[in-house]
């Protein structure tokens, strides 16, 4: 079960956005990355771990060079990826180049100051932007701090369809 919140404090406002800045920069320069690299148009995976942040694979429309990519098979549904290799020089470059357009992990967690675990669970909340107003979506353990207001649901729902 989900509990609704509205961030109400203008300085966490502007902390999350400036974090929202943040993973769209990240997001455009993928783009750029994966285009000079010959990856298909607009096409990057994202692989988002709670503890482990988000890093990306590229998605090519035909073979890479394989002496510099190696192809990444999906642990769990979804497609494959290429990752560059770390043998070549050309490769290590490539992937300096990659990890530094990851995002870390739990960024929004640390902001509204949630517990990223709960048993052996990892978690992170959910986030929803309407024109300036900013909700967030989280576990029904989650204690608010100052400046993040309880919704309930059907307001949630109702300000955000």
């Amino acid at each position: 079960m989900s509990k609704y919140f509205e961030i109400t404090s203008k300085k966490l406002k502007d902390k999350v956005m400036d974090w929202v800045r943040h993973r769209e920069e990240i997001r455009e320069a993928r783009y750029r990355f994966s285009r000079r690299v010959g990856g298909k148009r607009h096409s990057y995976i994202t692989l988002t771990s709670v503890l482990g942040g988000e890093q990306f694979g590229i998605l090519f429309a035909k073979m890479p060079d394989p002496k510099i990519w190696r192809w990444v098979e999906p642990n769990s549904p979804g497609p494959g990826y290429w990752k560059p290799r770390l043998a070549s020089k050309v490769g290590k470059k490539l992937a300096e180049e990659m990890r530094a357009l990851n995002v870390q992990s739990g960024e929004l967690t640390r902001i509204i100051k949630m517990e990223v675990f709960s048993g052996f669970n990892a978690r992170s909340p959910g986030m929803k932007q309407v024109g300036d107003r900013i909700f967030i979506i989280t576990p029904d353990d989650y204690k608010p701090i100052r400046g993040i207001k309880r919704i309930s649901d059907l307001t949630f729902e109702r300000l955000t369809a």
